[in-house]
């Protein structure tokens, strides 16, 4: 933030990213309105400092789209369409009786649509994240910005209402705009001008990402594609049910073309469970694509039947809002099957690819006897598209058509990356050549006066409780075993510190454990996530209560933010290191291959730096301001140096990273119950004074 205001003051416009949605809350709802208000009483003559979010289109309730679905609801329910055409007549005129058509439709569930209506008028935010209502239907209420009419002169009629269009325009003319990770990586994978050389968002000189450590990831996930029966046939049934026929009227070439689209999808599972059963039986990683490889041939088949879907589609200059809508759904729809393929057989793109079988059918999916064989797709070195999409942009003027890319005159942006767990091999996967520079932390005293406890296991009959005997003296550790033990410990520690805890698993099975295990013996409040419900209001609950007790995995090891008393213990059972898979092998493989580095060693810097940054973000949970002080449990006894069961010392060390900021460690439970049980009285008598 201090930053991209000292830019405000250069009269240069920042773009600031985060991690997640939650994290761009906080700073624009406190973060930069404090630092505003501080400016405006120590600097009254500066200039008023002005901020705003840039979401991604689809976020934000569409009226055209809320309109659009109300009318098909209308129609499949056999009630009056009352609702008339954008086109035709002013805005809120639609948008008020498109309400009152919705609340007439009583045997309709129309609640998403009117609250998306109610904002468009209110000049409310207008995005799923403020949504008081259930959001599951979000995608019947929103478009993409494919799909989206626009806002020029034969643009949408309803832009004008438009909260999509409203936050854009108010991005357009702040200083500082907020943004999340995930926008910036559609940048990066596509090389499309989400934010950055985006002529109707403004020149911007600065670009500043926090939490730069998730960015990679994002942009991989961004980049990634995949085809399967499944898509074949959601295409095909979603082109008849707008275009093909209804009752008496007869549509009979969408009709064909929906019967030769199911026929499509069942060849496409046939064809990608060739490719399945081709695979080496140890990783379903296939070798080499080659031109022989069975989904080329059904590319053409794939081409054609998308081809002809799209030239039976009705010319847009003939259709309504309503039908435009429709049509603009349908072609996203067939486009994305073309652009997934088509990127899964570029072969000259290095990525990871492969088939996964789902076991998640439906009872119709497995009456086509159907294997569920999906084929994925995922970018493994991103550091070209990372540095050549985000770290030069392009002025536009407004309304300017893009020019080819050999005719752009690109702008360096300043950039900067900042993060409190900035892995080894950063700046390889961002393709930044700048070295890393560590500050101090504000945290110091903090994490100085908590304590890290890592188990030391000597004795062979505990020993035998998590793992099993080994040549020379060595054990193995055995992660069937492990739990049980690991429960008792996590029984004792949160007993001792009263609750006030947050348990880490690495798997979601040992976390029910550990969550069903805390319920029988103590009386503790236990929330988890597998409790049912929206993860951030199970969150928001424990949080309330500054006794209880969270159970999760790694989806609450980043981004929880639980400041005071309320987490004054964190546990995790084990090193949350992942199982072998097929991006991050060909991360590695591609990792040895640029630096000459042998398998094993690719392999620590690509698994055991993914665990190392999980784990040292998961012991970030305690210490979320100066006063909070804590201990933080890893309960891998592999962790400690010399003792009967290790890891080697080259991976133990990289582990160990993730609690460099304790300076006070131990490895005597006895110690570590001790610390908690102080800890507890200490809060016990603030109650109480």
């Amino acid at each position: 933030a201090p930053a991209a205001v000292m830019a405000v003051a250069r009269k240069e416009r920042s773009v600031m990213s985060t991690e997640s949605i939650a994290l761009q809350s906080q700073l624009i709802g406190k973060d930069l309105p404090d630092v505003a208000s501080a400016i405006a009483i120590e600097m009254p003559d500066a200039p008023e400092l002005t901020f705003a979010v840039r979401k991604g289109w689809s976020n934000y309730g569409c009226p055209a789209a809320a309109i659009s679905t109300l009318r098909t609801k209308l129609e499949e329910a056999n009630l009056k369409d009352t609702v008339p055409e954008p086109s035709e007549t002013d805005p809120e005129l639609v948008i008020d009786a498109a309400l009152k058509a919705a609340q007439n439709a009583t045997a309709v569930d129309t609640d998403l649509i009117e609250w998306v209506l109610v904002e468009s008028i209110a000049n409310g935010f207008g995005d799923k994240a403020t949504c008081t209502t259930d959001v599951r239907a979000w995608h019947e209420v929103s478009v993409g910005p494919t799909e989206c009419a626009g806002t020029g002169e034969k643009g949408c009629p309803l832009a004008s209402v438009c909260p999509a269009v409203r936050g854009r325009d108010e991005a357009n003319a702040a200083q500082i705009v907020i943004t999340n990770h995930a926008m910036l990586a559609v940048q990066a994978a596509t090389g499309a001008p989400v934010l950055l050389g985006n002529s109707q968002l403004g020149l911007f000189r600065h670009l500043i990402v926090d939490e730069a450590h998730a960015l990679p990831g994002m942009v991989r996930n961004s980049g990634s594609r995949e085809l399967s029966a499944r898509a074949v046939s959601r295409a095909a049934r979603l082109l008849a049910r707008n275009f093909g026929s209804i009752g008496a009227i007869q549509v009979k070439q969408i009709d064909r073309l929906e019967t030769e689209g199911q026929v499509l999808a069942d060849t496409v599972d046939a064809t990608l469970l060739r490719w399945f059963n081709r695979q080496d039986g140890d990783t379903p990683a296939l070798p080499e694509c080659n031109q022989d490889h069975p989904v080329d041939e059904l590319y053409g088949a794939l081409v054609r039947w998308v081809s002809d879907a799209k030239r039976a589609l009705p010319s847009e200059h003939r259709l309504n809002t309503h039908e435009t809508m429709k049509r603009a759904r349908v072609y996203a729809a067939l486009s994305g099957l073309v652009d997934d393929a088509s990127e899964l057989l570029d072969y000259e793109t290095p990525a990871a690819r492969w088939v996964e079988r789902s076991v998640f059918l439906s009872d119709a999916e497995k009456r086509r006897g159907w294997s569920g064989a999906t084929a994925k797709m995922s970018p493994v070195d991103v550091s070209d598209k990372i540095a050549g999409g985000l770290f030069t942009t392009v002025e536009r003027v407004p309304g300017e058509k893009r020019k080819p890319k050999d005719e752009e005159v690109r702008l360096s942006l300043s950039v900067t990356m900042v993060s409190a767990t900035l892995p080894s091999g950063f700046a390889m996967e961002t393709g930044i050549s700048a070295k890393p520079v560590d500050y101090p932390s504000p945290f110091a005293q903090a994490y100085g006066d908590s304590l890290l406890y890592v188990p030391r296991v000597d004795d062979p009959a505990e020993l035998r409780r998590i793992a099993t005997p080994g040549a020379n003296g060595r054990w193995k550790f055995d992660v069937y075993r492990h739990p049980e033990w690991a429960a008792a410990q996590i029984v004792d520690l949160v007993k001792a510190n009263g609750g006030s805890a947050l348990v880490l698993s690495a798997k979601a099975d040992t976390g029910r454990l550990y969550a069903d295990r805390l319920r029988a013996m103590t009386n503790l409040t236990v929330y988890s996530q597998w409790d049912g419900g929206d993860a951030t209001q199970i969150a928001a609950a424990w949080k309330a209560d500054a006794h209880a007790v969270l159970v999760g995995t790694k989806s609450f090891m980043t981004g929880l933010d639980a400041a005071g008393d309320t987490c004054s213990l964190v546990i995790v059972d084990r090193v949350p290191r992942a199982p072998g898979n097929v991006v991050d092998d060909a991360r590695a493989a591609a990792i040895g291959e640029r630096a000459g580095l042998d398998k094993w060693a690719t392999e620590r810097l690509v698994y055991g730096a993914d665990a190392t940054l999980l784990m040292e973000q998961a012991a970030g949970r305690l210490v979320r301001r100066v006063t909070d002080t804590g201990l933080v449990a890893i309960l891998d006894p592999r962790l400690m140096k010399n003792a009967p069961l290790s890891y080697p010392e080259s991976t133990r060390a990289m582990y160990m990273r993730a609690g460099r900021a304790f300076p006070v460690r131990t490895s005597d439970k006895q110690r570590a119950l001790d610390y908690l049980s102080k800890q507890h009285a200490n809060r016990k008598s603030k109650v109480a004074a």
